[in-house]
């Protein structure tokens, strides 16, 4: 089935996402386990304002100030007497499409304004300071910001996502 946004406005909206808290113990980068790097991460964020899955249509809509932010990557904690390494950061969170995220399918975007909208990824976490009364203490890495991408309308062909605009 086929839905259709005709008329809608959106203003001001405003999107943000998880960011991990930093660790507590010594030389900790926030992961579990070594296995388990991703859920320690900062979150992408995807589709501020209007998210389309399927062959749907946007007419006559207006978005307007639509901003989207990716999540922070938590920092390393200090190495200590226990855990001499210094933690690693986590890594910044993905931005994309504050006005409209197409998912899947093949939409019809039709007569729609889509004004001063703004993405902004995440800050990659700090890396921390290795034990600095061991020689062996190794600080710890720092991680980088995600992606920001498609600021007006983001088509993720991720998933064979196309659009028709009109």
């Amino acid at each position: 089935n086929s839905v259709t946004l005709n008329g809608l406005t959106i203003i001001n909206s405003n999107t943000f996402t998880f960011s991990p808290l930093s660790p507590v113990d010594p030389g900790d980068d926030g992961y579990p386990t070594k296995s388990d790097h991703d859920n320690f991460d900062a979150r992408a964020n995807y589709g501020g304002a209007i998210t389309i899955s399927g062959n749907h249509k946007v007419t006559n809509c207006i978005i307007r100030n639509a901003y989207l932010k990716g999540g922070n990557g938590g920092n390393g904690k200090d190495g200590d007497g226990t855990n001499v390494n210094g933690g690693d950061g986590g890594y910044g969170g993905d931005a994309g499409g504050a006005g409209i995220l197409i998912w899947s399918g093949n939409p019809v975007i039709r007569n729609t304004i889509i004004e001063d909208c703004q993405v902004v990824a995440g800050n990659g976490g700090n890396g921390a300071n290795g034990n600095a009364s061991d020689p062996l203490g190794v600080g710890g890495r720092g991680r980088v910001t995600g992606r920001a991408i498609g600021t007006a309308i983001c088509i993720y062909d991720w998933y064979g996502a196309s659009a028709t605009f009109e």
